[in-house]
């Protein structure tokens, strides 16, 4: 099994920004009292989150779209919902193991008290997509500037980490065709 991480500045729509949380918030009170048989279309659905969260409101079919090449990759899969809350800590403890590492005193899920730690993890969607088939799109900005690639690629080596050096390389390497 692999983890998708969903990077909060590689697409829109992480469920932070106020437009994805007002839509969330209308999403679940006008989905509240319909049976399950409703579908969802979320175009320019960016990371997926409202058609996630629609499909753990108890649609029967969500369609999410984009077109934004640098956000879009196609996985094929059958999507798994879990709220088992072993399986959501586990989840949870890897995630931010893997987001904290680069700090100098890294914060441990462990580091908060297990009441909060409860509480939070029955708002946690777990979603589990085994993914059958992946397809994407070659995209390191070569339909931007010169000088868009150049800010693209000091933004990545900024990050610091050796994953975002190396997409940093590819960005400067891949020249308009």
């Amino acid at each position: 099994m692999s983890l998708l991480v969903i990077p909060a500045a590689g697409a829109f729509g992480t469920g932070e920004h106020a437009t994805t949380a007002m839509s969330l918030r209308l999403l679940e009170e006008i989905t509240r009292n319909r049976p399950h048989s409703w579908r969802l279309l979320d175009a320019g659905t960016g990371t997926g989150v409202l058609a996630l969260a629609a499909r753990r409101l108890g649609a029967r079919e969500v369609r999410g779209l984009d077109n934004d090449p640098q956000a879009v990759a196609h996985a094929r899969g059958p999507l798994r919902v879990h709220a088992d809350p072993v399986w959501l800590r586990a989840h949870l403890e890897k995630l931010v193991a893997a987001n904290e590492s680069a700090f100098p005193l890294p914060w441990k899920v462990s580091d908060a008290p297990d009441d909060f730690i409860a509480k939070m993890l029955t708002a946690i969607v777990g979603i589990e997509i085994p993914v059958r088939t992946l397809t994407g799109k070659w995209k390191m900005s070569q339909n931007r500037s010169g000088a868009d690639r150049e800010s693209v690629a000091q933004g990545l080596r900024e990050r610091g980490s050796q994953e975002a050096g190396f997409v940093a390389d590819l960005v400067e390497a891949k020249q308009p065709a």
